[in-house]
């Protein structure tokens, strides 16, 4: 007899099934005399079944469960109603959920062995749930780990129903580039028998529910079952905007599901359609006795060159794989959150592993459940690397970067740049000591920016005035967002002290030059009108009577040339004068010119040589013109003021 033949069949598989790493508890349901499911009886549990719940097969096995979790019977999701449907038709289910009595989230298969009883098998999904929330937290890495996702990932838009994303695991499922995909409409890709099905379920996704429901696909490598989730998106107005798609491939669960249904050797199936690696070894020689499909697939190794092998020759870590077993002998069991294995071509990879032992037919026979960390050594690096990459960046930037609380102002966070700014040695000191919300000289205007924020999520170049450490006051420019959900706004801030106070003195200079430019053009104006006057009150009288004179033709002639070239020099002040008179007649402007300068119209009328009577009637005409009719205006005034 070999040995694996020594060792009695059952007994191992029920010892394996006791031992395996998933929880499994089987139950009795109860009716009431209507046969409504009203409870159920716990009628056995394996080991990580305690681990995963908390709770003693000693104290809860031929207990009804409201006697071992009474929260069970008040909270939102009716668990004795699902179960009690799988026990009473014979309906298997497959789902994740939450149990709020154990703050657990759980991957549960349950299914009928028998009338009125269920068995459940189940995974403490909760790590994997928490890493999920982490990875939405940090968008820069999501299109990496969703990439190296088991799962079909897609997000689709409610309006339309077209793709906006996909990730890597949809596209080689479907055989079509991502880019192929977005933009298209669901029905174009899964075609109109799976878009008949999801459209019944999308419907209540619009009513902002998320929703189940299991199918078979086509994919280019064969038929495969799905466990598709629908999760509505909500926008700031509770209104759903568009639907997250996440679909795990279920089918070889289905598999083993459909295998402990058609036999009792459940526990084989279970074993062979395990994802995670499990062998089975003799505890004194180290030899592998039996292995499952999974460590095939995980260790590169067919199933022949595992049996027989000495389980050392996984390790890449011997001599603590070593101490490992002897703990196994001494203890009987061991639980490894991550060693270092090595796959049949010499890869080195993580694993977290179980092991114990067992007493069976006089020998210690050693059980190892395998576990491959490999992608979630690479989501928890991405995620780590991400967050020193930030750090990097915040700490090292040539700008001040802050985070404060929004109901305190409070600073969470800072960069040395920052701390600088503020007035503080380093970043530690800052932190400690420095309250951005109090240092605002205006808290008005800190109130505005905050009021801002909460309108329109961020403000970029927000102008205030705020005080250092060292009682000095500086203007400084804010470009900052907001993140009600996490309390919280983060932004950069820039002294702009130097940059206002440039900016008054320019505008000091510019007053200056306004002043003497205005003046100059004053003084420019007034000698322009001196010349003028002069040129008609000093020179042209005297040479108009001169030309009327006894002359002979030679003086006359130089009479005609000293007043053309007198005109040319005074015509450009004419011009102006004339053009700001709004087109006065030459006898207009003169008298007009002496009535600037003080003169009556009796001085006016002798220095002219014409009647005091012509010189009103010229006065009345220059009112006129000016539009000074019916105006109360000094003429005078108005004059000086052209």
């Amino acid at each position: 007899m070999t040995d694996s033949a020594a060792i009695s069949e059952e007994s191992r598989y029920h010892l394996l099934f006791d031992n395996m790493v998933s929880g499994f508890a089987y139950h009795k349901i109860i009716t009431n005399k209507d046969g409504e499911p009203v409870d159920y009886e716990f009628l056995s549990v394996n080991k990580a079944f305690e681990r995963f719940t908390g709770l003693k097969r000693t104290d809860i096995i031929g207990k009804r469960v409201t006697e071992a979790i009474p929260e069970i019977a008040t909270i939102e999701f009716d668990w004795i109603g699902v179960y009690g449907k799988v026990a009473l038709t014979g309906k298997p289910v497959v789902f994740e959920r939450y149990f709020e009595p154990l703050k657990r989230w759980y991957y549960i298969s349950a299914y009928c062995p028998e009338k009125f009883h269920f068995a459940v098998t189940f995974d403490d999904i909760t790590f994997r749930k928490n890493v999920e929330k982490k990875l939405r937290d940090h968008e820069s890495q999501f299109q990496i780990v969703t990439d190296n996702s088991v799962a079909f990932i897609a997000y689709v838009g409610m309006d339309d129903l077209r793709y906006e994303f996909v990730n890597k695991k949809y596209e080689e499922s479907y055989g079509i580039p991502r880019q192929n995909i977005i933009g298209k409409h669901i029905k174009e890709i899964i075609g109109s028998r799976h878009y008949d099905v999801a459209l019944n379920y999308i419907q209540d996704v619009k009513q902002g529910k998320t929703v189940s429901f299991l199918q078979s696909y086509d994919f280019k490598d064969g038929r495969r079952s799905l466990k598709v989730n629908l999760v509505p998106e909500f926008d700031d107005h509770k209104r759903v905007v568009g639907m997250v798609v996440l679909s795990y491939d279920i089918t070889e669960l289905k598999e083993i599901q459909n295998a402990l249904e058609e036999s009792e050797r459940k526990y084989r199936s279970l074993f062979d359609k395990n994802e995670n690696g499990i062998f089975i070894y003799d505890q004194e020689t180290l030899i592998i006795l039996d292995a499952n499909p999974a460590m095939t697939e995980i260790y590169g190794f067919n199933y022949d060159e595992l049996v027989g092998m000495n389980c050392l020759a996984l390790s890449s870590e011997v001599s603590e794989s070593v101490k490992a077993s002897e703990i196994i002998k001494n203890s009987g069991r061991l639980n490894v959150e991550i060693r270092w294995h090595k796959k049949k071509d010499n890869t080195i990879f993580p694993v977290e592993l179980e092991a114990f032992s067992v007493e069976s037919y006089g020998r210690r026979i050693g059980y190892t459940l395998i576990k491959d960390l490999t992608e979630r050594k690479k989501a928890e690096d991405a995620l780590r690397e991400s967050e020193e990459k930030y750090r990097k960046i915040f700490n090292e930037a040539q700008v001040a970067l802050f985070r404060t609380r929004i109901s305190d102002g409070q600073l969470i966070d800072a960069n040395e740049e920052y701390a600088k700014m503020a007035g503080y040695p380093n970043v530690r000191e800052c932190i400690g000591h420095f309250h951005p919300g109090r240092s605002w000289v205006d808290q008005k205007s800190r109130k505005k920016m905050i009021d801002l924020l909460v309108k329109k999520g961020s403000v970029r170049g927000y102008e205030a005035q705020i005080v250092r450490r060292d009682g000095v006051s500086i203007w400084v420019r804010f470009s900052a967002t907001i993140y009600p959900e996490n309390g919280y706004i983060e932004g950069s801030i820039e002294d702009i002290t130097k940059q206002r106070d440039a900016y008054e003195q320019l505008k000091d200079i510019n007053t200056a030059l306004d002043v003497l430019l205005k003046k100059r053009e004053e003084d420019s104006k007034k000698i322009e009108e001196n010349i003028f006057s002069n040129y008609e009150l000093m020179i042209m009288p005297f040479l108009n009577r001169l030309k009327y004179t006894d002359l002979n033709a030679n003086q006359q002639n130089l009479i005609n040339i000293i007043e053309e070239n007198l005109t040319e020099i005074v015509d450009p002040f004419v011009k102006k004068l004339s053009n700001s008179m709004m087109r006065l007649t030459q006898s207009e402007i003169q008298i007009a010119t002496m009535i600037k300068q003080g003169l009556t119209n009796k001085e006016i009328a002798q220095t002219l040589n014409c009647s005091k009577r012509t010189v009103d009637t010229h006065r009345e005409n220059i009112r006129k013109k000016l539009h000074l009719t019916n105006n109360k205006v000094n003429l005078k005034t108005y004059l000086l003021h052209l």
